[in-house]
């Protein structure tokens, strides 16, 4: 059973995830190809979260982690790219919060 409101909020932060991959993608000039599949993986990482499989969840945490970590290179970016980190970070702190609530990992426990 999907707990309340789980859809509407994975949704705010797959598409808060995928603004701040537009926004580094401005600065980074990832080519064309690259930047397909990471869409791509990204929207398929989701949607297994969305379904419940608790590897998409460990997956996710990861890269929250990840994504929290690079506020470390805070100084070397320019105010774009110090934009997307800080979206990033901001996120990160909002979903490793809410995915470590007792109703999210409920959700996840049957997978």
């Amino acid at each position: 059973m999907k707990s309340p409101h789980f859809f509407e909020i994975t949704a705010v932060f797959y598409s808060l995830n995928l603004t701040s991959i537009f926004l580094l993608n401005y600065s980074l000039m990832v080519d064309r190809n690259g930047l397909q599949f990471i869409l791509l993986f990204t929207s398929v990482l989701y949607w297994y979260f969305w379904q419940g499989k608790n590897w998409a969840r460990w997956i996710l945490i990861l890269l929250y982690l990840f994504a929290f970590l690079n506020l470390f290179s805070w100084l070397e970016h320019s105010w774009r790219e110090q934009g997307a980190l800080l979206l990033d970070a901001l996120s990160a702190i909002a979903f490793l919060i809410w995915v470590n609530t007792k109703t999210v990992r409920k959700h996840f426990q049957h997978s």
